[in-house]
């Protein structure tokens, strides 16, 4: 959990879910991970948008 404190951004990947950013992450205490403009998931999302919509027309 001490890693997440210096992310910039966090996704999940999964057949269902695609790629979906991560808003926020929390323990009992505190929140340790808020997110931010999330341009790297951003990307990625565009890009496998892009990449399906080729296989699959």
């Amino acid at each position: 959990m001490d890693e997440l404190v210096e992310v910039d951004e966090i996704f999940l990947t999964g057949t269902t879910t695609q790629i979906a950013s991560v808003a926020t992450v929390s323990n009992r205490e505190k929140e340790i991970f808020k997110t931010g403009e999330n341009k790297v998931t951003y990307r990625l999302q565009q890009e496998f948008i892009r990449l399906t919509r080729d296989v699959l027309s």
